[in-house]
């Protein structure tokens, strides 16, 4: 679990030291753009992850262990590291595309956790939704693989979002099975699969079969597009992912193996679509026909499903993008809910929304605000008002703000009848004249505040 964190020479703390045993823990940070909350998710990150596996944008950038302007304290090292995002301009480290061979033949026992990165960046194509719908399944096929109790973990967390425990998805072969038989009958297939892909534009993939270093490496690549192609009865792959594992509808003599999940990197089978069934209804809906909101929300959950273990840590920044404010309040109750069965996680969550804030529980969940560095107990905070965690919160009291209005005239009005505001009254009324500066001249409840500082200046006569 993270405790505290030192950033650009300012200390926070990520819980107040309420803890509840080993249950999961839930960091929310707010804050005004540009303040850093993506750059913070960004270095926790990069303190767990090992640096060779992660993309360089600049060659002679220097890989360090640990981001220069973050220093880290933590009760345990995580078991894993999931990274999520919908936004395009997320700052979350990319896994460097050339890690792909390795991962195929396995690299010895591993020094660092396990990272996983599920986002919008590093995905070449017209159609961002399919893409990040492809890097999502491909990565539950691969989990699933790799371990079978993953396959239940995502059967529970569809049940859970109210789908029948099982997902198909159709892949298509690219290239088709006779120009792939043609590659492989080359003196150096690898040079033309290169070739071929770089025709196609599939430069995000093209870095794994320029890592030649070792013969075992070429061999192995080779092996398992020669056992798939001789599997493939058909060039369309139906998939089901669903309690007992990942295996194929339509294609009985195809393994969902490690080969299938490095050709599924490589680019060479293409997402053609996925579909779900409601449990309430007896027909399958295509993902990619829900709302942006519904998708967003499953595939995160799901790719969250096919990773987690006691003890990750879950970095997730701005879930709020794409979905409607009452999707807002289910995402972090499902959040919680869905994953409650598992110990030790911490889950660390960058926001802009009032809603999530609000709908978190009492226990072990935690609000950060960046820019004061003040960290408190949610069940100071939840169950309030959007105006609450707006003036409160975010300090975005915004225009009219009804929470501000009703208690600077509940105070006005006291102090009229009273002729005194006691300490804990006078104590509100200047955390609420903080306030102030960000009010429009304008707002009525700019002129409330200014009679309220009246009342305190004559108070203090």
């Amino acid at each position: 679990m993270l405790t505290a964190f030192d950033f650009e020479n300012r200390n926070f703390r990520l819980t107040t030291g309420d803890v509840v045993g080993d249950e999961n823990k839930y960091t929310v940070i707010v804050g005004k753009n540009g303040t850093g909350k993506s750059r913070i998710l960004k270095a926790i990150v990069e303190h767990f992850v090992d640096p060779d596996t992660l993309e360089r944008r600049r060659s002679d950038e220097l890989r360090l262990r640990t981001s220069p302007y973050l220093r880290l304290a933590y009760d345990y090292q995580p078991s894993n590291v999931i990274a999520i995002s919908t936004s395009p301009f997320d700052r979350f480290p990319l896994p460097e595309s050339r890690r792909l061979l390795i991962e195929h033949l396995g690299s010895g026992d591993a020094v660092y956790p396990s990272y996983e990165y599920l986002g919008l960046r590093g995905l070449f194509s017209r159609n961002l939704g399919l893409s990040f719908m492809s890097r999502t399944i491909t990565s539950l096929i691969k989990s699933v693989y790799e371990n079978s109790q993953h396959a239940k973990q995502i059967c529970q967390v569809l049940n859970y979002l109210r789908y029948d425990g099982s997902i198909e998805a159709r892949f298509q072969l690219d290239p088709s099975i006779s120009t792939l038989r043609r590659i492989l009958t080359e003196e150096d297939p690898i040079p033309a699969l290169h070739d071929y892909l770089a025709s196609r534009r599939e430069v995000f993939r093209l870095n794994p079969l320029r890592n030649r270093d070792r013969t075992a490496d070429v061999d192995d690549l080779i092996y398992a597009l020669r056992r798939f192609v001789n599997a493939l009865g058909r060039p369309r792959i139906d998939i089901k992912i669903d309690r007992f594992g990942a295996h194929s509808l339509n294609q009985v003599d195809l393994q969902i193996d490690n080969d299938f999940v490095l050709l599924l990197e490589l680019g060479l089978l293409r997402l053609r679509g996925v579909s779900l069934r409601k449990l309430d209804t007896p027909d399958r809906i295509h993902l990619n026909e829900a709302s942006s909101g519904e998708q967003s929300v499953v595939l995160g959950f799901l790719g969250i499903a096919g990773h987690i273990q006691d003890g990750s840590l879950i970095c997730i920044d701005e879930p709020e993008i794409c979905l409607h404010p009452e999707w807002q309040e289910r995402y972090i109750q499902l959040l919680i809910s869905t994953f409650r069965r598992f110990k030790r996680c911490h889950f660390v969550i960058a926001t802009h929304s009032p809603q999530i804030v609000a709908r978190l529980e009492e226990d072990n969940c935690f609000v950060l605000n960046i820019e004061t560095a003040h960290i408190a107990d949610a069940k100071v905070l939840i169950k309030r008002s959007s105006d609450f965690q707006l003036a409160t919160t975010f300090g975005a009291p915004g225009y009219k703000n009804e929470y501000l209005s009703r208690e600077l005239i509940t105070l006005i009005t006291h102090f009229s009848k009273v002729g005194e505001l006691d300490d804990e009254q006078a104590g509100l009324a200047r955390t609420l004249l903080k306030l102030r500066s960000v009010l429009d001249d304008a707002d009525p409840v700019a002129s409330l505040m200014k009679m309220l500082d009246e009342i305190l200046v004559e108070q203090t006569k």
